[in-house]
Order: structure tokens, then sequence, then C-alpha cells
């Protein structure tokens, strides 16, 4: 993707007409920023692999309720209640739908609100992005384990 040639407007919406076209989708009575969720991002408590979940439910304007586990048993009787596919988090649900895998997260949410490229070269330079994200995020958010494990990448350190 490409900026505007200088003198250009650009094809991105300014803060401000975001800003109202949220407002606009406020319920009755709500005000901008206090409307209902409409989604729930549930993961432990921390950034993790649910942060580019996120911004990207920020950016798409999609308001969302946070749900952080405190202990494993509230894991284990997620897993045991059979919401969660593949046994792991984050999970996002939206629209009915119970979204496990953190990539097929952010795809449905863009596509949802129309942030997904509008060809099929827009679609993939946007999933390089996301995916460099994905594996940039892997060795920043993998560092401070590596501090407190003394280095030992497996954690298996004493501590």
């Amino acid at each position: 993707l490409r900026a505007p040639p200088p003198g250009a407007s650009s094809p991105l919406p300014s803060s401000a007409a975001i800003r109202r076209a949220l407002a606009a989708r406020a319920p009755p009575g709500a005000m901008a920023g206090q409307r209902p969720a409409e989604a729930k991002l549930t993961y432990f408590a921390g950034y993790g692999l649910a942060e580019q979940t996120r911004w990207m439910l920020a950016a798409a304007g999609v308001e969302w309720e946070q749900v952080a586990l405190k202990s494993n048993d509230e894991f284990l009787a997620m897993r045991a209640a059979g919401k969660l596919l593949f046994q792991q988090l984050p999970l996002l649900e939206i629209d009915g739908l119970h979204l496990v895998q953190s990539q097929a997260m952010h795809r449905y949410v863009a596509r949802r609100a129309g942030l997904s490229g509008k060809s099929p070269a827009e679609e993939a330079l946007i999933d390089m992005v996301c995916e460099g994200v994905k594996d940039a995020r892997g060795h920043v958010g993998g560092y401070p384990f590596e501090i407190v494990n003394g280095g030992d990448p497996r954690g298996l350190a004493a501590a």
C-alpha cells in the first residue's frame, strides 16, 4: 500500500470522521464509548497472543469485553465446557462464533470492518504485514521469559 502523493487526499478517513461514525453506531441513549460490547475476548491476564487481536478490534471500531483469566482452573473449566476448539486461548466470541486461532480472528474482524483489502493483491500485502507483526511479537514477547529463566529458552532454569 502506498501513501497518497503530496496534496492528494488520503483514502483513509480522518480521526474526526471515525469518531462521528462510531458515535452514530451507538444505541439510542448511549454515549460514545459506552456502547454494549459486540465481542468478548478471553485470555490470561497480560498482553500475550491476544494483544494483536485487541489492536484489530480497536482499528475496526468494535466494542469488546475483556475477560482476563486469573487461574489455570478457569482455563481448564473452559476446556471442559468445550468452548475451545483447539484447547487453547485466546478466544474471541463475536457474531455467534467462537474463534480460537489468532490470525483467523484478525482476518475475520478485518473482513467484517472492510479492512481486509479491495483486491487479492491488497489482501496479500495486508496478510504480509499481519504475519510480520506476529513474527516480531514472538521474539519481543519471549524476551522477558528468557531473562527470568536465566536465558534458558525452554523456561526450565531454576528461578
